[in-house]
């Protein structure tokens, strides 16, 4: 996946990317049905081509 591909999915799904270096990591929060916040995160890291790929 392309940066922009990566950040477009991200803000489709309510979250943030915050990208350091050759890692970025894409944030999602969501309200939870028994109080609180559910959290998701995903890491990417920077191939030499370019893109990104999770891990």
């Amino acid at each position: 996946m392309t940066i922009d591909e990566l950040r477009h999915a991200a803000m489709n799904a309510g979250g943030r990317v915050e990208k350091a270096g050759e890692y970025m990591l894409i944030t999602v929060e969501s309200p939870s049905p028994f109080r609180g916040t559910n959290y998701g995160y995903q890491r990417y890291f920077a191939n030499a081509d370019g893109t990104w790929t999770a891990g």
